[in-house]
């Protein structure tokens, strides 16, 4: 129909029972999911994505301690914490072991790193030697990040007036 034929065309794929192809929704409880390129969900896995979508939680900045911990509200509140945490951050990004601060605060769930790979589409977790990042995937487009801040392009913009590249300015850092 032209109405399918319209949504196809701004990027926004159904398939015919109305569940979106890449788990995005709509809604005030709905977070953006950016799965790998070779990730093919079934329709199963879809309509779990969309029902979680849907469900309603407590706000990250309220007292987690009126929270059953083990359901999914739960679950789903401590993916908010995260991701308000990374949001807060100029890089969208923390090692595994700086999260690990907020554990006891926010009350996070003791595998922390479990959650953070059950929502793989929210989260990207790189293991570099022995230390782990969390990378929060909205806010980057491939390797770039999407919105600096005016502090991050000030130092790119000093990184490239002495002839480092931005890839180097972490070195920069250290010197």
């Amino acid at each position: 129909t032209a109405r399918e034929e319209k949504l196809n065309f701004e990027g926004f794929q159904m398939d015919y029972r109305g569940i979106p192809k890449d788990g995005n929704i709509v809604g005030p409880f709905a977070f953006r999911l950016k799965y790998p390129a070779g990730f093919r969900p079934n329709r199963n896995y879809l309509e779990e994505v969309v029902r979680w979508q849907k469900l309603a939680f407590p706000s990250p900045y309220l007292n987690a301690r009126r929270v059953e911990p083990a359901t999914p509200q739960a679950r789903k509140r401590a993916v908010a914490v995260l991701h308000e945490i990374l949001s807060l951050t100029m890089n969208r990004r923390l090692t595994s072991d700086k999260l690990e601060i907020f554990h006891n605060e926010y009350r996070l769930p003791c595998k922390l790193l479990l959650c953070l790979i059950k929502n793989h589409g929210i989260f990207y977790i790189t293991n570099k030697g022995a230390r782990s990042t969390v990378f929060l995937k909205e806010a980057y487009d491939d390797s770039n990040l999407v919105e600096k801040c005016p502090l991050l392009k000030f130092h790119d913009r000093f990184a490239s007036l002495i002839g480092r590249t931005c890839s180097d300015s972490n070195d920069l850092l250290k010197a």
